[in-house]
């Protein structure tokens, strides 16, 4: 382990620091997804004699166990945990018997706090690039309060970020479409017809930036929507960083066929867009012009939408205490896990 390494480790309660260590097992017992963890436990407890209709834990509870700044631990949660990954019995016992000396060491500090008040608490342990806010007395009711101002803010936000995209690329020149970012984000956190609503939003106040011809790919942006919001709970459940990149894939593939039926039937081949100067290239092959179309559109599309998905992944980590979607924990988990450890082959 680097220097660096053990610096931050070093700055990790012990409640985080067993978060981190459950996790790095997850990965090397093969990536495996959470919600198969869920059934390994479950087909475990069944084994045991336990009901089947009340063995199966909540996905959530179990991702929870991975995620540091908790102030709770379920020591037989973990332990199940690290069975489902394979661990021995006594592998099992070293976490439990590990659990159960963090718990006890939490209490102490907690007593400790409680009779020195100006003791730094545990809950807002620093790390590195994330601040730790948690209040567990904070009530549901206000939090509900606000969630839908923070929708419509994560929507009209999204919104002002594809314009933003629109407004470079009219400017600069840039052979990307660069539209979509904020139509991706609303889709992984609300789903995919607030997505849509952004979709539509965009391309109308678009083209005051650019000119009518927007309107025309209104259904471009609407497929992306629609293939990011509902391909993303497919990712969801399979837990896997290739899935990402199967769905960025497809979300590519057909915003690029619904355009090239637009810039063939509408606009006889291109509107100007920078990326059609590899179409005139290609023409001079002599192929086909939906052809040319459809391949020049696709390599950009291509490199626009990987770009794209790996921004809005971003953004998802940025805001994970703000908007913390269903969709969203265990996919920015496993890529923040991977841009650390150097290892986004998997």
């Amino acid at each position: 382990m680097s220097n660096s390494e053990e610096q931050s480790r070093s700055k990790l309660s012990a409640f985080d620091l067993i978060a981190e260590d459950l996790q790095r097992l997850r990965l090397d017992a093969g990536d495996v997804p959470y919600a198969e963890i869920v059934r390994r436990i479950a087909s475990h407890r069944i084994s045991q004699g336990a009901d089947p209709g009340a063995s199966r834990p909540a996905r959530s509870t179990v991702y929870d166990a991975f995620r540091a700044g908790r102030t709770r631990l379920n020591v037989e949660l973990i332990s199940e945990i690290v069975r489902a990954l394979g661990g021995t019995d006594e592998d099992v016992e070293k976490w439990r018997d590990r659990c159960l000396r963090a718990r006890a060491d939490r209490v102490t500090y907690v007593a400790e706090s409680a009779t020195h008040p100006n003791s730094q608490s545990l809950d807002t342990v620093e790390r590195p690039g994330i601040t730790q806010v948690e209040d567990s007395t904070q009530s549901e009711e206000p939090r509900r309060g606000r969630r839908p101002s923070r929708r419509m803010l994560l929507i009209a936000s999204s919104i002002a970020i594809n314009l933003l995209g629109f407004w470079l690329v009219a400017t600069l020149g840039i052979p990307l479409y660069l539209d979509m970012l904020g139509t991706a984000i609303v889709a992984m956190v609300l789903g995919p017809w607030a997505a849509v609503a952004v979709a539509i939003a965009t391309n109308l106040v678009g083209s005051s930036i650019t000119d009518s011809s927007s309107l025309a790919f209104i259904l471009v942006n609407v497929t992306g929507a629609l293939i990011w919001g509902y391909g993303f709970r497919w990712v969801r459940r399979g837990g896997s960083l290739k899935r990402y990149y199967l769905l960025t894939f497809f979300v590519a593939l057909s915003c690029s066929m619904v355009a090239t039926i637009i810039l063939f039937f509408v606009f006889h081949g291109g509107t100007g867009h920078a990326s059609e100067l590899t179409r005139a290239n290609l023409d001079s092959y002599g192929m086909p012009l939906i052809v040319t179309v459809f391949a020049s559109n696709l390599l950009y599309s291509l490199a626009d939408k990987m770009l794209t998905a790996f921004l809005a992944v971003m953004v998802l980590v940025r805001l994970r205490h703000w908007v913390n979607g269903p969709d969203t924990v265990e996919l920015e988990a496993d890529i923040s896990r991977r841009l650390r450890d150097g290892d986004l082959s998997r």
